[in-house]
């Protein structure tokens, strides 16, 4: 009985929707898009008070000359015998009103072609999961903010992949794989197989759907894919949670873009840090330049230029954010897992995020 209930619930129980991403992104389009619309366009569902158009499909942001929004999240390889993966766990996935997919190059471990490479490839936006199963614009940043999740790309550990699980504390997606034919299907009908593989943390690339979740379980900055494409100025916003300062997600964006594209990201940061005997630093951003090397016929790329900007004090605040740092003094790197914000937080954390941008 239990198992013929267990199958029943596998080919019935959507596994996207029956986890703790559907209220994360309702929360999310509530109160970010949907506040957005003017008095009168919102016709909210009475009881819920959520309204289908306050949320967008990511085809519908197709921009005609600029900015190309591009949504980064995590590809998690966890159950992948790649030995290449054998720190990261996962690769970089990004959404984006044209395309969806990654240029993960698969590597065949068994077999006769053994060691052969295969980019899992681009799906069009429009397309991708079907009709009535693209992407929408809230999906993509609920699941691009996925950070509680039972693979976490370089943080999953199989001890808290199961009990995530086991609790549906699970805030990733499964989402198509472009290189299979099943793109035009959003979630998987048979759901056991991808369940267990969130259990045990053993997600890949070679299954129908992939298991996607925060961009931060692969890279914190969203900078690897701008340098990937060679822009000439990249500007990075790092709110990470970093009261020590210790710059871990910089750090790791100059290894990877070094290790995968060649590129040197020259940046002293030194400033940022503060003294010895201070809490305050003398400065709140740091430029830097980016070194992309030769293109395939041996020609020097012009160089990139990296702003940076990190949330960080120098004691010259205004008088509001000076006074909630004298009562928070984990401020600005409070803890991320407090996700409900009051008046007095939110302000301070926009009002300093304005005057870190105004100022540089």
């Amino acid at each position: 009985g239990c198992s013929a209930a267990l199958l029943l619930m596998a080919m019935r129980v959507d596994i996207n929707e029956f986890s703790l991403n559907a209220f994360y992104r309702n929360r999310l389009v509530r109160c970010y898009l949907g506040a957005t619309r003017l008095p009168g366009e919102r016709k909210p569902q009475n009881f819920t008070g959520f309204d289908d158009d306050d949320d967008i499909p990511m085809s519908d942001l197709r921009p005609s000359a600029g900015p190309l929004h591009i949504v980064n999240c995590a590809l998690n390889l966890g159950g992948s015998s790649d030995l290449a993966l054998h720190t990261r766990h996962s690769a970089n996935f990004t959404l984006s009103p044209l395309q969806c997919g990654s240029s993960y190059q698969s590597r065949e471990q068994t077999g006769e072609k053994t060691g052969e490479k295969q980019e899992l490839g681009y799906v069009p936006t429009a397309e991708y999961g079907g009709k009535d199963g693209q992407p929408t614009l809230g999906q993509a940043i609920s699941v691009s903010g996925a950070a509680a999740s039972p693979n976490m790309g370089y943080h999953t550990s199989p001890a808290v992949a199961f009990l995530l699980t086991v609790f549906n504390v699970r805030l990733g997606w499964w989402y198509p794989n472009p290189r299979k034919s099943g793109i035009k299907q959003p979630s998987p009908h048979f759901n056991l197989t991808y369940l267990f593989a969130e259990l045990f943390g053993g997600a890949d690339d070679k299954s129908k759907f992939l298991m996607i979740s925060d961009g931060g379980h692969f890279e914190n900055l969203a900078a690897y894919e701008l340098v990937k494409r060679r822009c000439r100025v990249i500007i990075i916003s790092d709110a990470e949670c970093d009261s020590r300062l210790r710059f871990e997600g910089l750090g790791t964006l100059i290894r990877m873009c070094y290790v995968d594209f060649g590129a040197k990201i020259t940046l002293d940061v030194g400033a940022i840090r503060p003294g010895s005997e201070s809490i305050w630093s003398s400065s709140r951003c740091a430029v830097g330049k980016i070194d992309y090397g030769k293109d395939k016929d041996g020609k020097k790329i012009p160089y990139g230029i990296l702003i940076y900007l990190k949330a960080s004090m120098t004691g010259h605040e205004d008088t509001a954010v000076l006074q909630y740092k004298a009562s928070h003094r984990d401020f600005p790197h409070e803890t991320t897992g407090d996700q409900f914000y009051g008046e007095d937080q939110f302000e301070s954390y926009r009002r300093l995020g304005r005057d870190i941008a105004c100022r540089t």
